[in-house]
């Protein structure tokens, strides 16, 4: 929980305030990911094309975590690697964490799962408090979208970055695709 962490270091009544710098990773390039991939696929003598390698690498929106799971699924069955195995395997992943995911969404209002899945379906990365983004997933009022924004931030389900809010958790974000 990012916001948990971030409060240890940055709050004066907080034990370790200031006892060292915050370090914020930014995603690994796509193009060194394929290399290294690649390697660790070739080593075994398992072909992975680039495309499937960018499959992969978009799904987890460049996630380490996303996109080792995926690698490791891949490489522990042995599959012939096709979009094909690498759609079941997300798919896995999906399933395995569909009770979790089920348990975090019906835990919130009907509003806070509107904004929820509108952060997530957000191709646009429209802003959230515009009337545009607002109308476009029928949200309702504005005020009812901040609360909404307010209640998922402190669940730490979406995070502010400089460009708009976010799902912490890409995998729920795909979940939260994949439903109606």
């Amino acid at each position: 929980h990012k916001s948990m962490i971030e409060s240890m270091f940055n709050k004066k009544n907080r034990p370790f305030y200031k006892s060292c710098n915050l370090l914020f990773l930014n995603p690994i390039p796509e193009p060194l990911y394929q290399t290294f991939i690649q390697y660790h696929f070739q080593k075994e003598e398992t072909v992975i094309s680039n495309e499937n390698i960018h499959s992969i690498y978009q799904w987890a929106e460049g996630q380490t975590y996303s996109i080792q799971l995926q690698c490791n699924l891949l490489y522990s069955k042995n599959l012939e690697i096709t979009e094909s195995s690498i759609a079941d395997i997300q798919q896995d992943i999906l399933d395995q964490d569909k009770p979790y995911f089920g348990y975090l969404y019906n835990m919130l209002t009907s509003q806070q799962q509107k904004v929820l899945k509108a952060i997530a379906s957000n191709f646009e990365n429209l802003p959230l408090l515009s009337s545009r983004f607002i109308q476009n997933h029928n949200l309702g009022s504005m005020s009812s979208v901040q609360g909404a924004i307010k209640s998922l931030l402190d669940k730490d389900l979406i995070e502010l970055t400089s460009e708009n809010y976010i799902l912490t958790d890409v995998i729920f974000k795909n979940w939260l695709k994949s439903i109606p």
